[in-house]
């Protein structure tokens, strides 16, 4: 599945502000500003998920664009690219990237 957009992005959510478990994304998920594999940004929980693919956009992470939370157990090999400095997991980790 491919996914586009302007503003927070993500394979399942835009924001996420609540718990995203034992999921898969693959396919190409764009777009201009904050993108991520699962969550544009992660406000929540994301655990025991995966992603693969292509994450493009302006700030990027494989599993969350922005993570303000928790990401644990989380696999990703998504290629990234972008404008800002990106992270495999997450960019901007704000708080826990396991």
């Amino acid at each position: 599945c491919d996914i586009s957009s302007s503003d927070y992005l993500g394979g399942i959510a835009g924001i996420n502000k609540g718990t995203i478990e034992n999921i898969y994304v693959s396919g190409i998920v764009e777009g201009l500003k904050v993108v991520g594999g699962i969550a544009g940004e992660n406000n929540g929980a994301i655990e025991n998920s995966y992603v693969c693919g292509i994450i493009e956009g302006n700030r990027n992470g494989g599993i969350a664009g922005e993570n303000n939370s928790i990401i644990k157990n989380c696999y990703n090999t998504a290629n990234i690219s972008g404008r800002r400095m990106l992270f495999r997991l997450c960019d901007g980790c704000g708080h826990s990237c396991q």
